[in-house]
């Protein structure tokens, strides 16, 4: 006992002493290179198919508890191409009838088609045991005056852990689909049809029922945050109609396509005590460049027209045609604060450029592309400071 207490008084008196010497700070050297850097891309390679990916993250301004979009852009070398150019694509989710086994058929009471949660793996029903039997699990709701019913899926594979639901208005038919993560956000796919890619020839085509593609249109939490996909649909503007390929073609038959327009998020009302969000305000704003936009002093209601590529293209995998005849030249991050002097409102903060490959030498060509495939060349993100009222 005695022994012990001899060691402890022995410890605090070194701990004692050690608290009262003082250790001068380290010099450490600065390191080269730090002001040159990239934008944060990733390349990979897949060892079994051996095609290239690659991520590059789109500059955007963090919203409110850090709930906005998050973007990026990604490559691959197996895929096709987009409003990007070959192997690009946005990585925003969006649920779609599978194609792999065949064209759709569209039959939904019947469940004629699979279908498939960008990210995750094919979706499938939900059964309840009744009795010797396996039903349907789902159920009926009646929101704002329309009742709806909903049917529950998950992936085949469960790795998401969220709740998928495929709401169907009794009414008229009309789809759409929902999901809420363990974290309790809510996405809405495909709420109307500017979100829906869909036959431009069904009968009803306000209340279409053949839809191939839900993209995405809506997402809010439950602190009141929310974020809102707006698209902008096709049409035979800048198309070149005396080209023998358009000759069969209508204008109707081009509108099918639906390019993503702006995303609108930091919503100054929460969506707790404003649930419509039509009415909501804004304080940031992502708007994607199709050419619309003054290049100088862009704003993000511009209404110029946009750019017809070279290569336009069509896919049938739908069953219909749907054809992309745009090129995305620039991602434009606004802000919207019109109380601060030295923001105010639609000041232009980030912006990410795309220059497209040019093989012939032809001005044009690195906006519009080139006439056998459109490919990236350079991506450059760059920052914007607003000065009295020029930007």
């Amino acid at each position: 006992m005695l022994a012990n207490t001899t060691s402890n008084s022995n410890q605090d008196e070194n701990n004692r002493s050690g608290n009262n010497q003082t250790s001068p700070p380290s010099i450490s050297l600065p390191r080269g290179g730090g002001a040159i850097r990239g934008i944060g891309e990733k390349f990979a390679a897949n060892p079994v198919t051996g095609t290239g990916s690659m991520t590059v993250p789109i500059a955007t301004s963090p919203g409110r508890s850090g709930f906005g979009p998050q973007l990026s852009l990604s490559y691959d070398s197996g895929t096709g191409n987009g409003p990007f150019g070959f192997g690009w694509h946005l990585s925003l989710p969006a649920i779609t009838r599978k194609t792999d086994k065949g064209l759709p058929r569209y039959i939904d009471n019947e469940e004629s088609d699979v279908f498939i949660l960008s990210g995750a793996e094919d979706l499938v029903p939900v059964l309840i045991r009744v009795g010797e039997e396996w039903r349907r699990a789902a159920t009926e709701r009646t929101v704002d005056g329309i009742t709806y019913r909903i049917q529950e899926y998950q992936p085949r594979i469960e790795g998401l852990f969220s709740r998928i639901e495929r709401w169907t208005n009794l009414q008229t038919n009309e789809i759409h689909w929902r999901s809420i993560t363990q974290d309790n956000i809510t996405t809405l796919y495909g709420k109307d049809k500017n979100s829906r890619i869909f036959d431009p020839t069904d009968p009803d085509p306000e209340r279409p029922q053949h839809i191939f593609s839900w993209l995405i249109c809506e997402s809010y939490d439950d602190k009141g945050n929310a974020i809102v996909y707006t698209y902008k649909e096709e049409n035979s503007e800048g198309v070149d109609l005396s080209q023998t390929h358009e000759s069969n073609r209508t204008p109707e038959s081009r509108s099918t396509n639906r390019y993503l327009k702006r995303i609108t998020y930091g919503n100054r009302t929460s969506r707790l005590t404003q649930p419509d969000l039509n009415q909501a305000n804004w304080m940031f704003e992502v708007v994607f460049d199709y050419g619309e936009h003054d290049e100088q002093r862009p704003q993000p209601g511009d209404m110029g027209k946009w750019l017809c590529r070279h290569d336009p293209f069509s896919s049938y995998r739908s069953g219909f045609e749907v054809r992309t005849y745009r090129l995305c030249q620039r991602i434009l991050m606004f802000h919207h604060f019109p109380d601060e002097e030295s923001v105010g409102e639609n000041c232009l903060v980030h912006s990410t450029d795309f220059t497209y490959q040019s093989r012939r030498s032809h001005p044009d060509d690195r906006k519009k592309g080139n006439p056998i495939a459109s490919c990236i060349a350079s991506i450059t993100q760059n920052g914007h400071k607003r000065r009295g009222t020029v930007i």
